[in-house]
């Protein structure tokens, strides 16, 4: 059931786009500074593959979203919500615990805090356009 969006709410749309897009740049940045390591370490390997799957999974949410943003999908704000929750608490789990095959990461760079910022951006902004869409109800979700 997809509706058509006005003009007024493209602007969050456009700008949920750019975050996203930008959101994958910083995860490949990150991926190029594991890559040096990944055939000597499996946890430098396994973090690459990690950042080079969400780099390109951003990049996809960025696209879907411009894809379906005068059809009114919600699919893709759901995903990117769940996407960037789930990044969120997988970095604040490795900087708290040690975890199978990477063990307890230490360093915060400038590349994580940003990336997080855009996370929390993407997941406020996605929420703001659900919220803002007046037949929002899981029913609707899911039968996209």
């Amino acid at each position: 059931m997809e509706r058509k969006v006005n003009s007024k709410t493209l602007v969050p749309v456009y700008v949920l786009a750019a975050l996203l897009a930008a959101t994958s740049v910083i995860y490949f940045l990150a991926s190029t500074e594991e890559l040096p390591e990944a055939g000597e370490e499996t946890a430098a390997a396994l973090e690459s593959t990690l950042f080079i799957g969400s780099g390109v999974g951003y990049a996809i949410i960025a696209a879907w979203v411009l894809a379906k943003r005068a059809k009114g999908s919600l699919v893709p704000y759901v995903v990117s919500i769940a996407g960037s929750v789930f990044l969120i608490a997988l970095y604040v789990s490795s900087r708290t615990f040690s975890l199978p095959v990477v063990g307890l990461q230490e360093d915060i760079g400038f590349l994580d805090v940003s990336c997080k910022v855009l996370q929390g951006a993407i997941i406020g902004l996605a929420t703001s356009v659900l919220m803002t869409n007046k037949s929002l109800t899981a029913k609707n979700v899911i039968k996209q």
